[in-house]
């Protein structure tokens, strides 16, 4: 049986992908505390549905977009 994963807006096979953690990023204050963890996700993927990718590359995914985290590069 396969295994895959859905993405944003699209699917890849798990067998496929490599995911490297990335050093965790800490805030100075006034945020004081606040850590993000990050990855970095390389394999192929196929688009499904492509209004909804094109809005993951323009706006980035997940909670820490405003720190640089989310950001989508597609080569």
């Amino acid at each position: 049986m396969e295994r895959s994963a859905v993405l944003v807006s699209g699917r890849s096979w798990c067998d496929r992908l490599a995911v490297r953690m990335l050093p965790v990023v800490s805030s100075p204050a006034p945020h004081r505390g606040l850590r993000i963890a990050r990855a970095e996700v390389k394999g192929t993927l196929t688009v499904t549905d492509p209004p909804v990718f094109v809005a993951a590359l323009t706006q980035g995914i997940g909670h820490a977009r405003a720190y640089s985290c989310g950001l989508i590069l597609v080569r």
